[in-house]
């Protein structure tokens, strides 16, 4: 962002023997107004900045309703073409500049011929898309989008050149040079995208989707990385704030220019006071609005890590759940294994009594899981010897529920783990640490325990004869009954069904047909 320069040319302009009102008082308010604004926007950058260092990365299997980062390929059936590049693109926006000449005339009287560019034609047009992942994929619908792209096309050429006419407008500018340039940016078909933004749930299909948000979240699509957005965004608001304390001095000083007709330096050194007054002012509203945006983060990270907690929570009771009913179903094949089985249904009392601890008792919690995973391990012994139960309608289904299950943990452990890291980088820096107990914030253990499929199976078993419990006969369990009253599932449908998606294009950010 540009920094404000002082015109000498536009002092003298302005120095008159009787300075008006406008002189007096309207432009050094002008150049107030012009500090607040820039003020605005380095706020509006330095919250996007530690937004995107703060918020975790999202596998697209493991997106919750909600704000979320994700990274991937952007990918569509039926990609665009773009306008002046004709790559294949889920976005591309392009304009075409023609130079002219303009006469002006200098303070003296004198005339002269300067060389300008102005817009002759523009244009933009995007799709919906679907980004993927090692996990799988999800629908973006990038109406209402910041778009980030890449410049892919750039070229100056004149009225010879097959170009000039064959990607411009027939008609030109009054005192046209017969120079164009035209130039691109793009989001690429099947290249690394980045997406931040709000996930719903699709209108089509019991599927989540990344969308606008209603309440005006961020929402942007990026064809560069997460760094690069990072450095773009300290440098907007690096640049915003140094320009808003430049103006804020500056106007004191334009004012004494025009009441009192004194040069810049000398007007400089009589409102010397002022200036100080005003520059530490807004010095001041900075320091408020950095400290005030490092406060509400490290809230925000606090908030994270205790949602992704939850969200591992009501999968350890999922999970706590199919236990019995694994092994109900193995021991209509292996009722000698009865003693093995009512020692795996024992291991059910766990998972409640790791989810009391909290995101503090992390050590107990990756104990209480891996003793979970070896009642499992015991259960998954069983069925090997008893091939019969692969075929069985009740174990299939129960099994993909705990495939399912299982894949949710691993997704939510990541995602807690990267929110502890972040937040325990963070509370461990300055100024941070110094905000860190008055946000409730402090140093957080990552969990840790291994899937049971990852374990080795090493279990000796002797059947025992006596029964203490009638098993009933074989019984259909429908695995959506064991899931705790008041979840909610996120979908139907097998994960690798590929959907029919209606895409539809906009120009301008309108959908057209």
């Amino acid at each position: 962002m540009p920094t404000p320069l002082l015109d000498p040319l536009l002092l003298l302009v302005l120095r008159q023997d009787g300075p008006s009102t406008m002189q007096a008082v309207g432009l050094p308010l002008l150049i107030a107004a012009g500090a607040l604004i820039l003020l605005i926007l380095g706020c509006r950058a330095l919250f996007r900045k530690r937004l995107i260092e703060n918020i975790p990365t999202s596998r697209c299997k493991g997106v919750t309703i909600g704000l979320n980062e994700l990274k991937g390929t952007a990918r569509t059936k039926r990609p665009l073409t773009a306008f002046l590049s004709e790559k294949e693109v889920v976005y591309y926006s392009y304009k075409v500049e023609e130079e002219y000449k303009r006469t002006v005339r200098n303070k003296d009287g004198k005339t002269r011929t300067k060389r300008e560019w102005r817009t002759v034609a523009s244009g933009r047009k995007f799709k919906p898309f679907e980004l993927h992942d090692d996990t799988g994929r999800i629908r973006v619908h990038p109406e209402g989008a910041e778009f980030h792209a890449v410049r892919a096309f750039s070229e100056t050429c004149r009225r010879s050149n097959p170009l000039y006419y064959g990607k411009g407008p027939r008609r030109g500018v009054r005192r046209s040079t017969g120079r164009r340039r035209f130039t691109e940016e793009i989001i690429p078909h099947g290249e690394p995208t980045y997406v931040l933004g709000t996930a719903r749930v699709r209108e089509d299909i019991v599927e989540p989707e990344i969308a606008c948000g209603e309440s005006g979240e961020i929402f942007l699509v990026s064809a560069k990385s997460e760094d690069d957005l990072i450095r773009k965004y300290a440098w907007q608001a690096r640049g915003a704030f140094l320009g808003a304390l430049l103006l804020a001095g500056l106007a004191p000083v334009v004012r004494t220019i025009n009441t009192q007709g004194l040069p810049f330096g000398e007007a400089l050194t009589a409102a010397l006071g002022w200036v100080i007054l005003a520059m530490g002012v807004v010095g001041a509203v900075i320091l408020a609005l950095y400290l005030t945006t490092v406060y509400n983060g490290l809230v925000d990270l606090r908030n994270r890590a205790r949602r992704a907690w939850a969200m591992l929570d009501v999968e350890f009771k999922r999970r706590h759940d199919l236990i019995p009913a694994l092994a109900r179903v193995v021991s209509t094949a292996a009722e000698h294994e009865k003693d093995t089985l009512d020692a795996v249904v024992k291991a059910r009392s766990n998972p409640a009594r790791a989810s009391e601890g909290g995101p503090d008792g992390t050590a107990e919690v990756g104990a209480v899981i891996d003793e979970q995973s070896s009642s499992l391990e015991r259960i998954f012994a069983l069925t090997e010897d008893h091939p019969q139960l692969r075929t069985d309608r009740n174990f299939r289904k129960l099994m993909e529920e705990l495939t399912r299950c299982e894949d949710k943990i691993a997704l939510a452990r990541a995602f807690y783990n990267d929110s502890v890291e972040r937040m325990n980088i963070r509370v461990g820096t300055f100024p941070d640490l110094l905000l860190a107990p008055a946000a409730g914030t402090s140093r957080t253990a990552p969990l840790s325990f291994e899937a049971f499929e990852t374990k080795p199976v090493t279990i000796e078993l002797t059947p025992d004869g006596s029964d203490d419990q009638e098993f009933g006969e074989e019984e259909e369990i429908d695995p959506a009954e064991l899931v705790d009253e008041g979840e909610t599932g996120e979908g139907a449908g097998p994960d690798d069904e590929e959907a029919d998606h209606a895409e539809a294009e906009s120009t301008a950010g309108r959908p057209r047909s």
